[in-house]
């Protein structure tokens, strides 16, 4: 008797763009909050996310977005604690 073949079937890939920004409006307009990318990033941003790589997980999908928001919104999770140190970082403003 023949055995099957199990066939891997890969997780689904989950498009890089769009992504929105869930972090503190920046000093000098070099992001703001709930600001949308369709396919990349400025020159500029792409310098400080090299430098601080921790930010992109401020950059989350679309369909993300609530659920992120809400995390950032809880004291102690992960995302409140990156969304403070941002305004450190990068001149985060609270609105």
């Amino acid at each position: 008797m023949r055995k099957k073949k199990k066939v891997m079937q890969s997780a689904p890939q989950v498009p890089k763009w769009p992504r929105v920004y869930i972090g503190p409006v920046t000093r000098g307009g070099l992001v703001t909050h709930l600001q949308v990318f369709a396919d990349g990033y400025p020159a500029q941003l792409e310098k400080v996310l090299a430098e601080h790589p921790e930010l992109n997980d401020l950059f989350v999908q679309p369909a993300e977005m609530h659920k992120a928001l809400m995390q950032v919104a809880t004291k102690g999770t992960y995302l409140n604690s990156l969304f403070l140190k941002t305004k450190t970082l990068i001149g985060g403003l609270n609105v």
